[in-house]
């Protein structure tokens, strides 16, 4: 039987011996010098624990050396004594000696090896260069010559063939992709690490096949040996993703009455440029616009390399977008082109769909204005989550629609002859008491303002059913 001491014992021999190992690898290398250590934790007890430039600098004098080595516990440390040896090596000479540590968890198994954090040199200068290169386009920045040098192509490369490798060993078909393949996206991408990450992002979706999606993108690039301008790539992969998921939604015959780029600019609208005081949540966005609970899960399956779901402390759902350009690629007509649509529809389309949810609510407006009290909190009933949010919602998008040129009078004066308003009056009923106090005092009249708004937009006939 073993005791305890036999197995102490033996760990120390272990211990002993794995120092050994590592002392006789090191031995080979041309190190620095450096002051002697102990066995196996080294120069650990000999570091200063105050005023430790000091000290360095008397071992660097005493070896006579800029460059001062030591070992903690079997880590390797470097010590520059001048900063003219630490500017030749870590500037000068950067792309030998400056980068970060391979972490493993973190790059090779969770695959967050975009991440600034842990970005290699190579990567890290790409990054910082597009960087500056958007800093320089918006606030006149002269950037960094060194950045126009840089070509990120090696590193882009070298990314794709790591992820194209993975899902060759999570599929166990090595040849589903060729070298030639990942050169044409590298030089597709004109530089622009984004292009070949949501490139791989939307390859590598499970709801399909890799090698068939690669096939996709490959028609998608350039083939006529043309420069491509800035963007231009990326908004081409941008366009037909996008046109892709519209396709698909559109070909289910349940979405036959809701039009796919509407819906998906609303809620674009929604996270990227919301109305003061106004923002709801994604699931709670697609029932106010007529959709069933969880809709946008299907509207939202095939775009998942653009945009992702997150849930918040109130369980709903935030939506989030993975890159800043495809926000500005919505927005702008130049560059979505057919795909594009503009702030009026969608406002127009929500204050519709607004006005339409309180005319098909089938509770009974005056039960709302009778059971007011002058205590708030005696007063009732409560309305449905989906009218709340409707009539918080209400005014700002009429308003905004006539800002915006929306063509949403004829609706407006629908609405008041189907007794809209009065509808809508007693639902406010029950809708108040669920503001706090602080709400009633500062957001009500804002909410009645935006409605006043809205009505000094209107024509004579559409503003005098609006007043009534």
């Amino acid at each position: 039987m073993w005791n305890y001491v036999d197995i102490t014992l033996g760990l120390v021999v272990i211990s002993l011996l794995y120092g050994l190992s590592k002392r006789l690898k090191r031995s080979k290398l041309l190190l620095p010098p450096g002051p002697k250590g102990a066995p196996l934790i080294e120069n650990l007890l000999q570091l200063p624990t105050e005023v430790e430039w000091r000290q360095y600098h008397e071992w660097c004098k005493e070896y006579n050396t800029d460059i001062l080595y030591l070992n903690i516990a079997g880590k390797d440390i470097m010590v520059f004594d001048t900063s003219k040896t630490a500017t030749d090596l870590l500037e000068n000479r950067s792309s030998l000696y400056s980068s970060r540590p391979h972490l493993s968890m973190v790059i090779d198994l969770v695959g967050c090896d975009w991440q600034t954090g842990v970005l290699t040199y190579g990567m890290f200068n790409a990054c910082s260069c597009m960087s500056r290169r958007v800093a320089f386009t918006y606030t006149s920045y002269v950037p960094d010559t060194r950045c126009n040098q840089y070509d990120a192509s090696g590193d882009m490369c070298r990314y794709l063939q790591r992820r194209f490798q993975a899902i060759s060993s999570r599929t166990s078909n090595p040849q589903w992709f060729t070298q030639r393949d990942i050169d044409t996206l590298v030089e597709a991408a004109s530089g622009q690490f984004i292009y070949v990450a949501t490139a791989f992002k939307y390859i590598s979706e499970r709801r399909g096949s890799p090698a068939g999606r690669l096939k996709i993108v490959l028609t998608w690039t350039p083939h006529d040996g043309r420069k491509t301008r800035p963007f231009e790539a990326l908004d081409i992969l941008y366009r037909n993703i996008l046109s892709t998921a519209k396709n698909a939604y559109d070909a289910v015959d349940t979405n036959s009455d809701h039009e796919f780029l509407l819906l998906f600019r609303t809620h674009h609208i929604n996270i990227a440029e919301p109305l003061p005081s106004w923002y709801i949540p994604a699931n709670a966005l697609s029932i106010l616009l007529g959709l069933e609970a969880g809709a946008e899960d299907g509207l939202f399956s095939d775009l998942r390399s653009l945009l992702t779901f997150e849930r918040n402390d109130a369980g709903d759902l935030d939506l989030h977008m993975y890159h800043t350009s495809f926000s500005d690629f919505l927005g702008d007509e130049s560059r979505a082109k057919d795909l594009f649509v503009p702030h009026s529809r969608v406002y127009t389309h929500v204050a519709k769909c607004c006005m339409q949810n309180i005319m098909e609510c089938s509770l009974d407006p005056d039960s709302c204005v009778d059971t007011v009290r002058d205590d708030w909190e005696d007063a009732g009933p409560k309305l449905p989550q989906y009218l709340e949010d409707t009539i918080d919602a209400l005014p700002y998008f009429l308003r905004e629609a006539k800002k915006a040129g929306g063509a949403i009078d004829d609706e407006v004066a629908d609405f008041a002859q189907r007794g809209g308003w009065r509808k809508l009056d007693g639902y406010l009923s029950a809708v108040l008491p669920q503001w706090d106090g602080y709400s009633r005092r500062s957001y009500f009249p804002y909410w009645i303002e935006s409605f006043q708004r809205f009505i000094d937009y209107l024509t004579p006939e559409a503003g005098e059913f609006a007043e009534k």
